[in-house]
């Protein structure tokens, strides 16, 4: 990452990590489609990553925002997440992958729900909360005070 020597530099590299983290879950979730075994679990993905798609262009507007071009930044916690996924399906009996996927889904959805929260509270930090991506899946955390 370098040296970070602002909270809007911070800002934008988070951004540029949540842009990584939800470009990889649209691959994810179409992976995943093929390999679920429900129609209604395949729909379900489906939805979600349609849904993904639309927090990419929030991203992308975020950085507008900021004057910048979207960056991806690593994320080394998706990748994790989605190495551990493709194990455990390759673990276990095509009659469980439904099972996996839910729990990989639901992991998933937790680590994107803390950073959209990360992300929140950084731009009303740094005094612009309409630049943050909000996702309609993240809650609003109580402002600790302002950033230096």
């Amino acid at each position: 990452m370098g040296q970070v020597t602002d909270a809007k530099q911070f800002f934008l590299h988070k951004l540029g990590a949540t842009l990584t983290m939800e470009e990889t879950i649209v691959d994810m979730l179409e992976e995943l489609e093929g390999k679920a075994n429900s129609s209604d679990l395949k729909e379900q993905l489906s939805h979600h990553r349609d849904e993904t798609q639309g927090q990419i262009a929030n991203v992308t507007q975020a950085f507008a925002a900021f004057g910048r071009d979207a960056e991806r930044k690593p994320c080394p916690v998706i990748d994790g997440l989605k190495e551990e996924g493709e194990k455990t399906l390759q673990e276990t009996t095509t009659e469980l992958h439904d099972l996996v996927i839910l729990a990989g889904c639901s992991e998933v959805e937790h680590h994107e729900i803390a950073v959209y929260n990360g992300l929140i509270e950084l731009a009303d930090q740094l005094g612009r909360p309409s630049a943050s991506p909000r996702s309609g899946r993240a809650r609003r955390a109580a402002p600790a005070g302002p950033l230096p």
